[in-house]
Parts: structure tokens; sequence; C-alpha cells
């Protein structure tokens, strides 16, 4: 038998802690968090394979669950029909409440509920095969519920998964000398099976097999905080004695301590991992500390979307494209910056790591755990991490190096040579960033531009957080974008799963913070679960105190999704928010009306659309500078919101298909590239025009049939994960258009330029955007 644990997510500022469980062709997944499906589709894991039929929650937060729909409904999808779920009791109300949108009769869910402690409570059974036997740990606070603060759960559960022991080696020689000819008996035998020989002598399987071997123990540790510390070191179900359940052989046992740096140095909880590592029963310990507290940082999960928005920065610069956090090494940062500084055009070449300071480092890390701890084996999880558990001899960890780095540097030098190949020769007129005010693309409403135009840069930008369809991807994760207004206040228009870890991996967590702080309110277009399933952890997040936010968030949406808010809030965790139906701004009414304007300072109007059920478009109107912006959700043209979104200065517009695929677009509610523009320029008379939402068909790029006639617009831009609008750069922006397919010609799939002669760096000088000043905002 092989079998191993593997590290999915770690806590850092995007992914959160998940593990998979392997014992031969069958896997066991532990927490689905935000952005799960996502690590999986970066790292190839199958998780529709037909053998993945448990998920094992340790709470019903959305750290653990945030990712769970989004899961069941890509798995339905993929055709998988049978699925058991373990968590926290509350986790079935949760899911009446999802029926809107997460409705798949195809997936048979068997869900096991795991009450809330009483007392001492025994481990349960929760789930038992050939291979491995999993108990549930449920473990209380020390505070009373009524005491709790938001964003704070009763309870919750560890799990222990007991293998079971592997049989002995047949031994072929004892056999013969017993008299047993070779043949069926020997399978017999091997299967555990007696057999009477012809003599009628009986032989045990015993009697011609080696020792049979213990299986490893794994137990993963939710303590949340050292609230829970007490109760988890008395348990009497976490005993040594317990935990192996063997006093005659000792196992090797795996603890995964998803607990934060104040509960590793409680001396209760090291006094527990020390009697556990003492203790005669476990013939080794390894321990891995899964959370954020413990050093993970700003580690990089997300490979080919860093890849993606490096090679915008490096092309098209600031300010539409600046580098994420954690997307670099701090040496490789460094070279960036000294050559942006240097106002250099040339590519930059990157030095190889040290690999010998690289597990300098960790080797550091891993001591400091182990002095946390007071226990030898002490390891921080990474991502793609392996602790191999079976056979006995294959024991031991196994680090996948790629997967632990920032972007590496073989990445980087291949995408400097990209660059660098299409990348204009400069001018010495061309040495600023961006365009100046005389090369402003024209428009009829250019006037109104201009006067954005010389707004400072901290009055209002937007951040697209995710700009695919369905499904998130490799390349770009679902719908959310940023409407940041500075000390006015920040909103998210949509709010697909990820959203948190988008605008903490897109700002960093301090700024990201600080915006969570200022923000006003979440609006959410319709009921599919790819515009709203991230409102989980954001409602989290800004419901803990330590945030120190005042008031709580409005939230904007459909009439389901109130139900699904307050099932959640009152089964599973304490969120703050106040609630509003989107009907309601349709025809606005007192008081309403007047509510947004004095507390947002922005009027608010939904349009109904044409999608599913109860589908909004959003028309803003800014009270302060004077702005219109729309955002038209998931729609077929519409002509009601192009009526209400009249003369916007911004349309942020969907055009999830490309036009040779009309008819399915019409199939699903959808809009083609060209209706999208269509109705944005030509009958709303926007300004500037973003399109958004591209299907999973165009992981980088959409294949734009026809570019040339796309780029005579010249008022229309393609969003990306990442990009950044700020309003006094309006003018800019379409040029951006021009450069994609210079820098995405594998997406071209023979068509994006199909129509256009102009050569790459022609492509490029258009874009008129090819300056690396660094400098970001704060």
């Amino acid at each position: 038998m092989k079998g191993f644990l593997e590290v999915l997510g770690v806590d850092s500022l995007d992914t959160y802690g998940s593990l998979l469980l392997f014992f031969d062709e069958e896997r066991y997944l532990f927490e689905c968090g935000d952005g799960t499906q996502r690590l999986c589709s970066e790292y190839k894991v199958k998780v529709a394979h037909p053998r993945m039929r448990n998920i094992f929650l340790s709470t019903n937060t959305a750290q653990s669950l945030g990712g769970l729909f989004g899961m069941l409904l890509t798995l339905a999808d993929a055709g998988k029909t049978q699925l058991a779920i373990t968590a926290p009791s509350g986790i079935q109300q949760l899911f009446k409440a999802s029926k809107p949108f997460i409705y798949r009769p195809s997936l048979k869910l068997d869900i096991t509920e795991v009450d809330a402690p009483h007392q001492n409570t025994l481990p349960q059974l929760v789930s038992q095969d050939d291979l491995v036997s999993v108990f549930a740990v449920p473990l209380m606070s020390d505070q009373e519920p009524h005491i709790l603060k938001a964003g704070s759960t009763p309870f919750v559960v560890s799990y222990i998964c007991r293998a079971c022991d592997m049989p002995g080696k047949f031994d072929a020689e004892a056999a013969q000398r017993l008299g047993i000819p070779p043949g069926p008996t020997y399978g017999r035998l091997k299967r555990g099976e007696s057999v009477v020989l012809a003599s009628g002598e009986v032989v045990t399987p015993q009697m011609v097999m080696s020792e049979s071997i213990s299986g490893s123990v794994i137990l993963f540790a939710r303590v949340p905080s050292v609230d829970y510390v007490q109760n988890f070191v008395a348990h009497d179900g976490l005993s040594p004695i317990a935990l192996c359940k063997d006093e005659r052989r000792a196992r090797f046992v795996c603890v995964v301590h998803m607990a934060p740096r104040e509960v590793l140095q409680d001396e209760r909880y090291r006094a527990w991992c020390q009697a556990l590592e003492a203790s005669p029963l476990t013939s080794r310990v390894q321990h891995i500390g899964l959370h954020q507290s413990l050093g993970v940082g700003d580690r990089l999960s997300f490979h080919a979307q860093a890849q993606d928005t490096y090679k915008l920065h490096r092309a098209l610069g600031l300010p539409f494209f600046p580098l994420p956090a954690g997307s670099l090494s701090s040496d490789h940062m460094r070279s960036v910056e000294a050559h942006a500084a240097a106002l250099s055009h040339s590519s930059i070449r990157f030095d190889p790591p040290d690999l010998s300071a690289m597990s300098e480092s960790r080797r550091s890390c891993n001591e400091a755990l182990q002095a946390l701890l007071g226990v030898p084996d002490v390891v921080l999880a990474e991502t793609k991490l392996r602790l191999n558990l079976a056979p006995v001899t294959a024991v031991g960890l196994v680090y996948n190096e790629t997967a632990s780095l920032s972007m590496c540097a073989d990445m980087l030098n291949d995408i400097e040579a990209e660059v660098h190949a299409v990348l204009p020769t400069p001018t010495a007129e061309k040495t600023s960033l961006g365009v100046d005010a005389s090369e402003a693309v024209p428009h009829v409403m250019a006037p109104v531009a201009n006067k954005f135009a010389h707004m400072g840069d901290r009055e209002c930008e937007i951040t697209f957080l995710g700009t695919a369809a369905a499904i998130p991807g490799k390349h770009r994760n679902v719908s959310a974008i940023l409407l940041n207004m500075f000390e006015r206040g920040a909103v998210l228009l949509d709010c697909g799963e990820g959203t948190l870890g988008q605008l903490t991996r897109s700002k960093g967590q301090q700024r990201a913070d600080e915006i969570l702080r200022r923000l006003k309110a979440v609006w959410i277009s319709h009921m599919h679960a790819d515009h709203h399933l991230g409102l989980l952890h954001v409602l989290s997040r800004c419901s803990q105190p330590q945030l120190g936010r005042t008031k709580p968030v409005m939230v904007l949406g459909p009439r389901p999704l109130q139900n699904w808010l307050a099932s959640y809030s009152k089964f599973c965790e304490n969120v703050s928010y106040l609630y509003f139906d989107n009907q309601i701004f349709v025809e606005p009414q007192q008081p309403s009306a007047n509510y947004f304007p004095e507390h947002l300072g922005l009027r608010v109007r939904c349009v109904e659309v044409d999608h599913c059920s109860l589908s909004y478009g959003l028309v803003l109107d800014d009270c302060v500078h004077d702005w219109r912006l729309v955002y038209s959700g998931d729609t077929r043209p519409c002509r009601a919101l192009a009526e209400a979104g009249k003369d916007a200065l911004i349309a942020i517009h969907e055009a999830t298909l490309e036009n040779d695929m009309a008819q399915e677009a019409r199939e699903k509610m959808h809009c083609t590239t060209s209706e999208a523009i269509d109705i944005c320029v030509h009958d709303m008379n926007a300004y500037r025009t973003i399109l958004t939402h591209f299907s999973q068909r165009y992981p980088r790029v959409p294949a734009l049939k026809d570019s040339t006639e796309l780029l005579k617009h010249q008022s229309v831009a393609l969003a990306f994960d990442f990009m950044v609008v700020n309003f006094k750069d309006l003018d800019a922006l379409p040029r951006l258009l021009h450069a994609l397919p210079a820098l995405f010609p594998d997406d071209e799939d023979g068509s994006i330029c199909e129509n256009n002669t102009l050569s790459n760096q022609e492509l490029l000088q258009q874009s008129q955007l090819t300056d690396h000043t660094a400098g970001t905002k704060t």
C-alpha cells in the first residue's frame, strides 16, 4: 500500500490551509477554503477523481468552507454522483439556504454533522473503509457562547485519521517447511484465511506471515486560539493511548497544527506535544505547522497568474499593472526597482536562486518552530509538501521546490526575453510613463475626461480582482471589482470566491486591511455562484474585532442572498452586515434614495437585466465629482441598462464569449464581444468601456477575431486580474488593447489579429506605454 499526506493550500495572502490524504487510490480532502479548486487547477490535482469521496471540515466558517460550494458545482458538472461531507452541526441548514444556486440533483451528498461536545465527548467515527478510519473530535471554546464576538465560532472539530495496519510479508520458505504446496493455498493465507492440509493440520496466517506493520496516525489539530487549548490537551480522545489504539506496537504519528503562534507557545499545548513525543506508543512524531502567523507570509501560490501580471507590468508598466505582493523574491524585486529607476529599456537578467540559501532559510524557520514547541521534528507547511506514510521504507518529507518559490529566475528570464523581443525601441520623446494629454485618444466626451485627468491619484480608482466567468482558473479568478474612493470609502462590485485573497495579494496585507476598514458596501448582481461566494470571507474578515471597523458593511443583492447570509450567520459564523434588496433600487423610493448619497456620496440605481431570475445591472452616480459608472453584471444586450447609463464615464460590461459563439451566448444569456461594445460605445455613449467576465475558453486573452474593427473604437480595454485603473489615467486606457496580440501570441489561436497586418513592435508602439517607471501609491 502507498500512502501520503500532501499540503495543497497554506495560510498565505490568498490561500487557506487544505490538505489531501492519499491511500492507494482513495483520496480525502481536509478543509476547502476559498481558492481550493483553483489550487487544484494550478497544480493539476484531480479533485473530480472517482476515488475522491470525502471532504472533512473543521469549522463552518469561510476559512474552512469558502471553496466548498464552488467545488461541488464543478464536481457535479464533471459527472461526479456521490460525495460525503463531514462538518460541524449547522452545515445542513446552510445547504438548505444554498439551493437557489447550488442545486445539482445528480450529485448525491452524504452529510454527517458533528454535534457540539458535551463534557469530554469521545471521538466519533465519521468515516471508515478498508484503508483508513476517521474520527471527529469536537472541541469547545472556554468562552461562553453568549459572549462570543462577531467572527467567532462556538466549537471546532479536529480529526484523527488512523490507517489500517498493513499485513506482513508472506514467508514462502516457512510455508514450504510446513509442507504447503505453492498455488491457491498461498493466496488464501495471504488474505488472512486459515487452511487445512491433507494431513489434517490447520495452518493459520500467523504461521507463514511476518508481523503486520502498524498503520500511521494523522491528527488534524484545529485549535483557533488559546481559548480552546485546555479542552484540547485534557481530551481523553487525544492522549497518546487513544491516538495510537495499540499498546503492543509503536505507531508513526503526524500532527498538523492548524493553530496560531499563540497556541503553539502556550505551555499547556507544548507539554501535550512533548508528552506525545516521549510516549512509548509513538515510534516517531512529525509535526507540521499550518497557520499564517507561523511565517508563511506572502508566499506565492498562483504562479500562472503572477507570470501574466509580470509580463504586463514589464511591457506596459505602471500605473495599470503594479506588481502584486509576493510576486517576486526580495532580490528579484530589487532588480526590477533598480532597472525602473534607471529608466532602462533593456531586459533584466535574473540569477537563479541560491538553493543553499533557500535551504538555510527553511532550516532556520523550522528550527524556530522546533524551539516554539520544544520538540525536534517540526516543519512549516509549504504548498505541495508531501509526507510519505507508506510503505514504511519511504516514510519522510518531500519538498516541491517550484511550488515553494516566488516566480523562479527561469520563468522571469523567459518573460523578459518575450517582452524584449516585441518591445519597440524607445525614443528621446518617449521617456515618460503613460501618454501625454495631447496624445490622448479622441472621443466625443473628451472634455469630460480631461476634467478627471487632473484629479489626484487618491480620488478614485478601480481594481479588477476577478475577470473570469463561471469557475476560477489558473490565469483569472471569478468576478470581483473594487471601486476605491480612498478617504471616502470603497465598494465591491460582485464578490466571487477568492475575492478577499485577490484583494490581499493585489494590495498586500496592510493596505488590504485599510481598504476593508473603509469598505462601505458590497453589491451583488445575481445569485450565480461565481459572483457571490467570496462574500462570506469578506464579511468574516470585516467582522473580526482586530480590523477595527465601527459600522457593518452594507450588502446590496438579490432577495435569496439575504436568506443565505442569515443562515450562515445563525448556524455557522456570526458576521455583521446591513442588507438591502436590489429591487428597492430599481425605482428608488424614500428613504433608500437618500441613504446612499448621504452615506456613500453615491446615487445607486439597479436595472433588471436579461440573465437569470433576479439579475441586475448597476448605475452609480457620484455626488462629489459628478461621474457615472455602469456595471452590467451578467446579461444579454440590455437597452434598459444602456438608457440608464447614458453618457457614463466608465462602462464595465461582460463579454463572456467571442463573436463566433453568438448562438451559445443567446442560450446562456451572455454577451459576445461585439454585442458588449455595441451597447456601451454606441447605445450608452460611454467614454471608456472595459470588457470583463471572459469564458475560461480564453485563459489569458479572448480570441478577438475582429481585432481591426475593435481597435477602431479607440475607447475599449480588456480587463485583467490585478489591473488598476485610476480615473486620472482614463485617457491612456484604450492603448493597452493594441499591445495584447504581441504580448500573448500563444492565445491568438490563429485569430486574435486575423485581420491585422501590423507587426508586434508596431502594435506595442501604438500602445504608447513602454516605460517602466517605478513607484506605487500608499
